[in-house]
């Protein structure tokens, strides 16, 4: 009796992501960009834990590397670095990568893929996101994707220097977190 009452409460979670996934489609295919919280440290330190991304409507075909897009991926939301387009007898993939992790994701197609992140707001102050990191962040993200210690650290700081990354999202959130929000 528990596994059928596993499996229902699974299957729930499974089409409640599907029909969030939809809705943020249908946001973006509005022309309005979808506001969406960061959570986790994949893309540190060009997105931390708690800002706020802006992503927005692109083609899948127009997408160059370097640029941060945000895909469903196995119930998440992610918000990951393009590295390269490379091409199969379907089409065109994207493969993407978290700044601050060691390997490649998994190849993503047009279906998961839900847009481009164009800025990110942090502090109350709203910038641009680049498609090129510095130098400084290159360094960072090669110090954090080697070291857990380095990135824990990196994101009690960052906890303790903007309390609202620390708190409950108001917002969706993605990028190591279910659509849902937590309580």
């Amino acid at each position: 009796m528990p596994r059928l009452r596993r499996e229902v409460i699974t299957k729930r979670r499974m089409k409640s992501f599907s029909t969030g996934v939809v809705l943020c489609q249908g946001a973006i295919a509005s022309g309005s960009p979808l506001r969406l919280r960061i959570r986790g440290t994949s893309m540190m330190p060009a997105l931390w834990s708690g800002d706020t991304v802006s992503v927005h409507r692109a083609s899948f075909d127009d997408v160059a590397p370097g640029e941060v897009v945000v895909f469903a991926r196995n119930r998440y939301l992610v918000a990951h670095r393009v590295v390269r387009r490379i091409a199969n007898r379907h089409g065109a993939l994207l493969v993407t990568r978290g700044d601050a992790q060691p390997d490649d994701d998994a190849p993503l197609d047009v279906a998961d893929f839900l847009g481009v992140v164009k800025s990110v707001r942090r502090g109350g102050a709203s910038r641009r996101l680049v498609r090129e990191p510095s130098h400084l962040a290159r360094g960072v993200a090669w110090v954090v994707r080697r070291s857990l210690v380095a990135r824990s650290l990196l994101n009690r700081l960052n906890v303790r220097l903007r309390p609202q990354a620390a708190r409950g999202a108001q917002l969706p959130s993605l990028a190591s977190a279910p659509l849902r929000s937590r309580a």
